[in-house]
């Protein structure tokens, strides 16, 4: 029974074997000889115009704001102010910290009038490992620079302590038209509280010069610390000055107050700057003594009060830089113009006249406009700027006039400060008095005003 089916599985084999073979056979020896010319034409034009583009610009950045507070570890300074820190770390030992840690100076050599100083320096280096200016000190000193000059007619010594000095020398550096001398002051004692009694205090200031030839005008500058005080009679009040120059003495200061009277018209500096052609035409050359006195005590405190001259200036103004004015009229100033105060005590309106004005055969008078209700209570009189002191009318005149000639005057040059003090006798509201203004006029006296000493009557 086995052997049978064995047989049958072998005979099977082989005739599916012998198929397939026969099948492949007729495969190989099929041969396809038609052409296939079927062509797929594609004839679709349309062109693909799509230009979408994304145009999306977001631009979110991620700042990061927060603020590192750490410190570098390799710093070891912090404070960039120190002369030696730069912010973080010390400057090498060839670093300058200070390039005038020490100084000497000398007069340039070979040099006389208007000399130069000379100045020159050591520096400092700093030392590596500390923040200030503490290292070694350069073993040389620098170049010599220019430290100034000295005035034109100074020269310039070396002192003893190496510090050189600029010295006033009218002989080797003689002066000269336009040339300006300043010398320091000096300290005048103030008059005690009990009084004054002679000899009156006093300063003497002095300058010589050689042959200069004949001039004009000079200028006097002087540089004195303020005074104040909130009553009358407490600045200047108390000081005279004369200058005096051969034969000719000019009383340049005359004890004034200020440009205001009145209670506030005291708290003013003395006046700096003076013209005086008093010697004009003569030879400017020779000695020029400046002279002061204290005439009673300050009042501005319980304490005296020196008169403080720290520095006084001399100056030899050009020929024709002030022209001689020989007519005119000289207002005062707007501020100098107001109230009257009542009381016996006078209420002080002043002005200064610089131009060089010479009233030689000319007429001289003041000219004023005061409002007041009652004359008789009003009295004045003027102090002119050579200290002519002139009463020009007294509170019992019946009237004010409007002009009062100047007479008896010391001197024909008008230059200076002129004092204009009146009193106001009257009381109550009603007696209010209002100086409109003044002048000081030199010319022709107005046709037809009978002005005079005695107010016109």
């Amino acid at each position: 029974m086995n052997n049978k089916l064995h047989i049958l599985i072998a005979i099977s084999l082989l005739l599916f074997v012998g198929c397939a073979e026969s099948r492949q056979s007729d495969e190989e020896e099929d041969t396809d000889t038609g052409a296939d010319s079927d062509t797929d034409a594609d004839t679709d034009t349309d062109a693909d115009t799509d230009s979408d583009t994304d145009s999306d610009t977001d631009s979110d950045t991620d700042t990061d704001t927060g603020t590192d507070t750490g410190t570098a570890t390799d710093c070891v300074c912090f404070n960039a102010g120190l002369d030696c820190c730069d912010g973080c770390y010390y400057e090498g030992t060839d670093y300058v910290c200070d390039s005038q840690y020490e100084e000497e100076r000398e007069c340039a050599p070979l040099d006389t009038c208007h000399g130069a100083t000379l100045v020159r320096y050591k520096e400092r280096y700093c030392d590596g490992i500390v923040g200030g200016c503490t290292g070694a000190a350069a073993i040389d000193f620098g170049t010599w620079h220019d430290a100034g000059t000295c005035g034109t007619n100074e020269v310039c010594l070396d002192g003893d302590a190496g510090v050189p000095s600029c010295d006033l020398d009218l002989v080797q550096c003689p002066a000269g038209y336009g040339d300006t001398i300043c010398q320091p002051g000096g300290v005048m004692p103030d008059c005690p509280l009990g009084g004054c009694p002679a000899p009156l205090p006093s300063m003497n200031q002095s300058v010589t010069f050689g042959a200069i030839g004949p001039g004009e005008v000079i200028k006097l500058d002087f540089y004195v610390v303020t005074r104040g005080g909130f009553f009358p009679g407490m600045p200047f009040t108390d000081i005279t000055a004369t200058v005096t120059h051969g034969g000719t003495v000019v009383n340049l200061y005359n004890g004034y107050v200020g440009e205001v009277g009145g209670l506030l018209g005291n708290l003013y500096d003395f006046p700096v700057t003076w013209y005086v052609p008093h010697a004009w035409g003569q030879e400017l050359g020779g000695v020029w003594d400046i002279d002061f006195e204290d005439s009673a005590f300050s009042g501005s405190t319980v304490f005296a009060v020196p008169f403080d001259l720290t520095q006084w200036c001399f100056t030899i103004m050009p020929v024709g830089a002030m022209p001689v004015q020989t007519s005119g009229a000289w207002p005062a100033p707007a501020v100098a113009l107001g109230n009257i105060s009542v009381g016996m005590v006078p209420t002080v309106f002043e002005m200064q006249l610089d131009d060089s004005v010479d009233a030689t055969g000319s007429d001289v008078w003041l000219e004023l406009d005061i409002t007041h209700p009652v004359d008789t209570d009003i009295g004045f009189g003027i102090i002119a700027a050579d200290g002519t002191n002139l009463v020009l009318k007294a509170p019992v005149d019946p009237t004010v006039e409007g002009f009062y000639e100047l007479t008896g005057l010391s001197t024909s040059w008008m230059t200076g400060r002129w004092s204009l003090q009146i009193v106001n006798t009257g009381t109550g509201s009603a007696t209010v008095a209002i100086l409109n203004s003044w002048s000081i006029n030199v010319g022709t006296l107005p046709s037809g005003s009978d002005a005079g000493m005695d107010g016109g009557k």
